[in-house]
């Protein structure tokens, strides 16, 4: 059966549809929603909105609080309706709007989607869930993958303290961040790990403990022969026996094998859906223009598709 959340994450579950097992929601013949919408900005708040207005059973799950980005922006003056507004009020309008649909709003970090039984199964840092459709809305990744990164996942690299971490009591361990919460996973890894070495990719590093030895360089590339046994930065190499990658964000193509890209990003028809059935997406990930009212669009028109993919899929079943 699939192991509480995020012990062993998605291989856990991976495992249940080996043996013959079926994972339906969170727990073996549990609920399946309709919809899981990977991403809380304002692609995937338009697509809750719309989901919710076709009656299907969905969630949302995003790594930080919902519309983050917008937030920041000082002032935004071509959102029709709204000549004149701060990114911070415009923030508060989508999450208003958002909290009527009653979906509930995961902070997890999404880790793999495996398709299964004529759905998906979205394993994050947390739980596992089973859905019969997708939307990523996941934004533009603000991080490369590094060289050798995709070659050794799952051979000395990993996402997930938390699925992976006991994998390497006693040894040697280097976190790299890029975004503060890898301070957290690298203090989880402090009392497990022979040795934790942080490589902070951003300015201020505030809650690192200090038997964690600090690094300041930007991650370079990941060495390694039959697995990762180093990483490589712009002034030194460390050596480790597992190195984990903390990002707000997996790399779509990482995240979902198969998926088709354009120019790094998710390839989409006129109706959002991508080259796997089921699967759509929308907003940044989908390329330019890079505008709050183009992923809003792409979120409703993501939203319907699925909703269509959904019906259809019942009448086969009925």
């Amino acid at each position: 059966m699939v192991s509480r959340p995020g012990v062993a994450g998605i291989i856990g579950a991976e495992s249940v549809i080996k043996g013959g097992g079926k994972v339906t929601g969170k727990t073996i013949e549990g609920e399946v929603l309709d919809l899981v919408i990977i991403g809380g900005g304002p692609a995937g708040l338009s697509a809750a909105v719309n989901a919710k207005a076709r009656n299907l059973k969905a969630l949302v799950i995003e790594a930080r609080e919902p519309v983050s980005k917008v937030r920041t922006y000082p002032e935004v003056t071509n959102y029709l309706g709204l000549p004149r507004v701060s990114g911070a009020e415009l923030a508060n309008h989508f999450s208003r709007h958002f909290s009527r649909s009653g979906y509930p709003f995961k902070k997890e970090r999404v880790l793999r989607i495996m398709p299964q039984n004529g759905g998906f199964l979205v394993g994050s840092d947390k739980d596992v869930y089973q859905a019969k459709t997708v939307i990523l809305a996941v934004g533009v990744a603000q991080t490369e993958i590094l060289p050798g990164e995709e070659q050794f996942l799952g051979r000395g690299v990993s996402y997930c303290v938390t699925c992976d971490g006991a994998l390497f009591r006693d040894k040697d361990v280097v976190v790299v961040g890029y975004i503060p919460e890898g301070e957290e996973e690298a203090n989880a890894l402090a009392g497990l790990a022979r040795r934790v070495t942080y490589v902070a990719a951003y300015e201020k590093v505030e809650t690192l403990k200090e038997s964690v030895k600090l690094v300041r360089a930007a991650p370079v590339s990941i060495q390694g022969d039959a697995r990762a046994r180093s990483l490589k930065t712009q002034t030194e190499e460390l050596k480790a026996d597992g190195i984990f990658i903390i990002r707000e964000a997996i790399p779509v193509s990482i995240l979902l094998e198969g998926l088709t890209l354009t120019d790094d990003f998710v390839g989409v028809d006129r109706e959002m859906a991508t080259n796997i059935a089921g699967v759509y997406a929308a907003g940044d990930c989908t390329g330019p223009p890079f505008q709050i009212a183009k992923a809003v669009g792409e979120g409703q028109v993501a939203a319907l598709s699925a909703a269509r993919y959904v019906y259809r899929e019942r009448e086969k079943e009925s």
